[in-house]
């Protein structure tokens, strides 16, 4: 990262986090590809999810539920929203 970068970056952390959020957001954005290649990506996550829905539905595969899933995925344990007690 060059001199002009870590300087945006130390500022861009100062922010608060709804406007680092958006900043986020934005630069992301700002990397997406051409519209030819979003519609392609766009294309191929419908086929995998049709292939998906279509291997649960004659019981080749089976969900899993969250509370199992969730610790694989984050190395944290599942909390649901209703065991918060804010």
């Amino acid at each position: 990262m060059d001199i002009q970068a870590q300087h945006l970056l130390s500022e861009a952390l100062k922010l608060p986090a709804v406007s680092r959020e958006d900043l986020a957001v934005r630069l992301l954005g700002s990397l997406e590809t051409p519209g030819a290649e979003v519609e392609e990506v766009r294309q191929a996550w419908v086929e995998e999810i049709d292939r998906r829905v279509a291997k649960m539905e004659n019981g080749e595969s089976a969900a899993i539920p969250i509370e199992v899933a969730w610790p694989n995925i984050t190395g944290k344990p599942w909390r649901s929203k209703s065991s918060h007690h804010d």
